[in-house]
């Protein structure tokens, strides 16, 4: 049709909803359904004439919109016949019109200079009719929908009964709002409303999301729904008569509880929508006026208990609105100028429905809209005051591609518990609420940890070698270029050092300094110190001689074992023992008296601290005999595998190599410094002498079974850091996992395929596994927490760091008078009982405001064609500024291109995850063990932003020349911007952007791919 000569600008509730439209232009997202059921004979023309009124009682019904000189404008159409679709339903009757309704409500409404509702009728019996009204909501909304409702079936039966319609309703134009919206916005009213907004969101809360299943971007969405029970729905009317409280305002609160104690954070925005109908000229109004506006909710959940939560957003509701006019896109516009970035209120949003206007002989109903595009929306139906007898639905509106069905189901299930207990419990904290059910709890603290193994663990660690060695006395211990000794060799070395040590007075839990080059002398040396009754202390000799003396004075050691060549060059003030002394071989060979209980310090691995000095963890011979039976069991280790010696001595991964190697009569090979790190040699050795496992750290293993399919390797270890590179070979790969705190490894994962995440796997064999948020309740299944660890493997604690130990090895508040220990690790369980690593706690990263978790940078590099290692960190480019840096080895044949980086990672990350710089190396600097050594890495400098396409660049080509003029006449810019700026840092804001799409398409004559 032509578009009228007189339209009028768009309100604000109508530029947000039509903008979000046009971003999903295919969507139905914003049609709004209602249905009418009625019980007689229907008259079709009394219907229509009923219909015709309410379009002449309400112009909001005929109200349509339209782009003038690329401006959305509208206009109220002509008055014409209403047009009625007519629906044969057949004999399904009812339940076929549902159907109808269910299918038709997902057909967009949207579009410019046409009707923006829809109309039909259906004999659902033979005395039993439908009507169906689907409306959009830029032309209307919940409130409206009553009064078309209203008004139709008081004119038809109006019309029934009298033969006319029924007078009048003093109703109000739908443009009217503009002048009520513009006299507003021009008043102190407004000002103070807008002050206010800006004191409240003085500071933002940190960014919260719940963790989904997928990373993947979400294209559809879906929707649960939980009917709560007759008895639960009772218990909540009583409550709220008691409490002067309503349902809406309970899921609000249970809703804060969920997402605080799982997004372990108590600082929470929950987006509501407001009437917006506070001026008397508008309560009677058809349009779309809602407002939507951000309750921020912060507590302490430790101290707070559910009735003062309640109380909280009585209070909360009650303020803002006071200042609800204030319309919310004004509001993002103002906090992005006051804190330079984009706020979103909207990941989580609780909505009410309407309570259906009710007449004699007449059913109106308010279906679920249809599902909105947003991260998730809870929204609650309930009945009017005084009808306690309604029941009460809770839908949940989530993304598809993201979250797994369980995972929702289980949500609302917790939701269900937390309303529950709030009941039941209204004065206990929040952060005692219970979230999970009897068998939740079950599943995670028995299905979960089921590990409980029957382990001899009365043995220390060489007694395990000498029982071996009595069993296989000529069979080949240790391997070293081309030395060999037998496992009767072996222990008759280590007895000669224990007697040295004996003699000078060596006891238990006394710490021996081993500082001895890569060689069978690491195995006599920490199998003799062992048997002497003491603990060695393993020291790299290859570290700064300022850590070797730090490592021997902090360990109080007073005798150091080691080799001639370094007399001269430590200069050791403690007695010194030399393993490769002559005279020692003179000694008697026997095995000693045992003097150590399971209970004593076998060794002491110093680990980097966060004060800058390594600290000792101390590591006791019960708990490394655990772990030796329970590796041994789960890889099936026997006396014909042979295992490489090729971890750092003074890392707890030589434990691994060592001690179930030598107790099941195994061989270990030494892996010398030559081949150590070269990766084609080492494969070549592996297969020349038929090594079957081998150990690596994480950087290093993924470049093995990168390049290397080896024909002798049963499995390859890797551990250390987070995985996430995978390659299928005949050989099997295992993801390890566990702080040096807890015996080496805590869990393992056989990797079979490629993941997004690569799992860590299930527990060790006596190790019990906890997700706690931070007031140690147990995360649900798919919810992330703090992994601690508790069982038989745990450390003594901290060498001489009572404080530091006192801090992680702390009681089990799951098993009273147990020892656990806080990882300090982020992790959460899968559904199949699997954990997922997903970083450091204290190394999230916050940029713009938000926490950023590294390894998910990562992990979307690693899937880059032609990236084959990364490394993201944060680099600070000035006070307060920083940004993200990613650090790449490329294949040889590879190249980056920052562009297509940074395009391929928006479309798996936000923005604010994206890498300001792409730096290229040859390789990753690593520390001495084998992990990333982050404070080598390079600061980026001006050429690697160039490559990032931060700098400035002009439009190079005839489209980037037109679109740069189209962004410079938008946004009002004395110059052209350049080709990679940001549209809102130059001062855009959602409304600017529904011009510039138009602008562009204009101009360009095709429409812009934006959903």
């Amino acid at each position: 049709m032509n578009t009228p000569a007189e339209t009028s600008p768009l309100s604000h509730p109508e530029q947000r909803i039509l903008l979000i439209q046009q971003l999903y232009p295919d969507s139905p997202t914003w049609n709004l359904p209602c249905m009418v059921k009625f019980t007689g004979s229907l008259q079709e023309d009394t219907l229509q004439q009923a219909l015709n009124q309410v379009a002449r009682d309400y112009d909001g019904l005929r109200l349509r919109f339209t782009n003038v000189a690329g401006e959305y404008r509208k206009y109220v159409a002509d008055l014409g016949e209403v047009p009625i679709e007519i629906v044969d339903v057949g004999p399904a009757g009812e339940t076929a019109f549902n159907a109808w309704l269910q299918a038709a409500v997902k057909i967009p409404l949207w579009g410019l200079d046409v009707p923006l509702f829809h109309f039909a009728c259906a004999r659902l019996s033979a005395q039993r009719w439908g009507l169906a009204l689907i409306i959009h909501h830029s032309i209307a909304d919940g409130a409206s929908e009553a009064l078309l409702i209203s008004r139709l079936i008081t004119h038809y039966q109006h019309l029934v009964t009298h033969g006319i319609t029924a007078p009048r309703a003093p109703g109000t134009s739908c443009l009217d709002y503009l002048q009520h919206e513009h006299n507003y916005l021009a008043s102190p009213e407004c000002a103070a409303d807008r002050q206010f907004w800006l004191n409240e969101y003085a500071t933002l809360p940190d960014a919260v999301e719940l963790l989904p299943e997928c990373p993947e971007p979400a294209l559809t969405t879906g929707r649960q729904t939980c009917t709560l029970s007759p008895e639960l729905t009772a218990r909540i009317y009583a409550f709220c008569h008691r409490h002067q409280t309503n349902p809406y305002r309970m899921i609000l609160a249970v809703f804060y509880v969920y997402l605080a104690r799982t997004c372990r954070n108590p600082d929470i925005i929950l987006s509501n929508a407001f009437a917006n109908r506070a001026d008397p000229g508008m309560t009677q109004a058809v349009a779309m006026l809602v407002n939507t506006i951000p309750l921020r909710l912060y507590t302490t959940l430790s101290e707070l208990d559910f009735l003062g939560l309640l109380n909280l957003i009585n209070c909360k509701l009650r303020d803002i609105r006071q200042h609800e006019r204030y319309p919310y896109d004004l509001l993002e516009q103002d906090l992005r100028a006051l804190h330079g970035q984009t706020v979103d209120f909207m990941p989580f949003t609780v909505a009410q429905r309407l309570v259906p206007p009710r007449f004699p002989g007449v059913t109106v109903e308010f279906p679920p809209w249809p599902e909105l595009p947003c991260l998730m929306l809870l929204y609650v139906m309930y009945g009017g005051r005084g009808e306690t007898d309604q029941p009460i639905e809770l839908h949940l509106d989530y993304q598809l591609e993201r979250f797994n069905a369980a995972r929702i189901e289980a949500l609302l299930n917790h939701l269900v518990n937390v309303l529950s207990d709030g009941i039941d419990h209204p004065e206990r904290s929040l952060a005692r609420l219970n979230l999970l059910s009897v068998d939740e709890e079950r599943r995670l603290l028995v299905e979960f940890n089921n590990t409980e193994a029957a382990y001899s663990l009365e043995h220390t660690l060489h007694e395990l070698v000498e029982r071996q060695t009595q069993h296989t006395p000529n069979q080949t211990a240790v391997v070293y270029r081309d030395q060999s000794l037998s496992y009767t060799e072996l222990n008759a070395r280590a007895n000669q050092l224990a007697r040295q040590l004996r003699e000078r007075g060596v006891y238990p839990d006394e710490c021996v300094a081993l500082l001895v080059d890569r060689s069978p002398d690491m195995i006599i040396g920490a199998l003799g110190i062992l048997k002497s009754g003491a603990a060695y202390v393993p020291i790299d000799p290859q570290y700064p001689t300022e850590r070797i003396r730090y490592m021997i004075a902090d360990s109080q050691a007073r005798l150091v074992v080691t080799q001639s060549h370094y007399r001269h060059q430590f200069h050791f003030s403690q007695d010194t023992i030399y393993l490769d002394d002559p005279n020692a071989r003179l000694l008697e060979t026997d095995n000693l008296p045992h003097v150590n209980q399971p209970t004593d310090l076998a060794c002491l691995i110093y680990t980097s601290g966060s004060t800058g000095t390594p600290k000792g963890v101390m590591l006791e011979h019960r708990s490394l005999v655990n772990f030796t039976f329970g590796f041994i069991a789960r890889r099936g280790l026997h006396a014909a595998d042979r295992i490489a010696k090729n971890a750092n001595f003074s890392f707890d991964g030589s434990i691994l190599e060592i001690y179930p190697t030598l107790a099941v009569g195994a061989t270990l090979y030494i892996i010398h410094d030559d081949i150590r790190l070269n990766l084609k040699l080492l494969n070549e050795y592996y297969e020349q002498n038929g090594i079957t496992g081998t150990f690596f750290t994480t950087q290093l293993g993924e470049q093995f079974i990168d390049f290397f399919d080896n024909r002798s390797l049963r499995f390859v270890e890797l551990a250390g850091e987070k995985m996430r590179f995978f390659k299928p070979h005949h050989y099997h790969i295992f993801n390890g996992y566990g702080p040096t705190e807890c015996s080496v490894y805590t869990t393992d994962f056989l990797v079979d395929r490629d993941y997004a995440n690569i799992p860590i796997g299930r527990p060790l064999p006596n190790y019990r596994i906890y997700i706690f948020d931070p007031w140690d309740n147990l995360q649900p299944v798919g919810v992330p927490g703090e992994l601690c660890i508790a069982g038989a493997a745990l450390a003594r604690g901290y060498w001489r760091q009572p404080e530091k130990t006192a801090a992680v090895f702390v009681e089990n508040p799951r098993v009273p008078g147990e020892r656990m220990y806080r990882t300090g690790d982020l992790a959460r369980w899968l559904l199949e009982g699997t954990l997922e690593h997903l970083g450091r706690i204290d190394r999230q990263l916050k940029i713009r405001g938000f926490r950023i978790e590294p390894g998910e940078v990562e992990a979307v590099l690693l899937q880059q064609a032609g990236v084959r290692q990364a490394a993201v960190e944060v680099h600070e480019v000035r006070p307060g500024d920083r940004q993200l840096v990613a650090y790449l080895i490329m294949d040889p044949a590879g190249t980056v291109d920052g562009g297509r980086l940074r395009q391929a990672l928006a479309a798996r990350l936000p923005d604010y995850m994206i890498p300001s710089a792409f730096i290229i190396l040859d390789t990753l600097p690593l520390t001495a063990s084998g992990k990333l050594d982050r404070r080598l890495l390079p600061a980026p400098t001006a050429a690697d932003r160039q490559t990032s396409d931060l700098a400035f660049t002009p439009a190079r080509t005839p489209l980037e020349q037109q679109l740069v003029r189209i962004w410079q006449k938008v946004l009002g810019l004395a110059e052209p911007p350049g080709v990679h700026d940001d549209f809102f840092a130059l001062g855009g804001h959602s409304l600017l952007a529904a011009r510039l799409i138009y602008d562009i398409e204009t101009t360009l004559q095709q429409r812009l791919p934006l959903a």
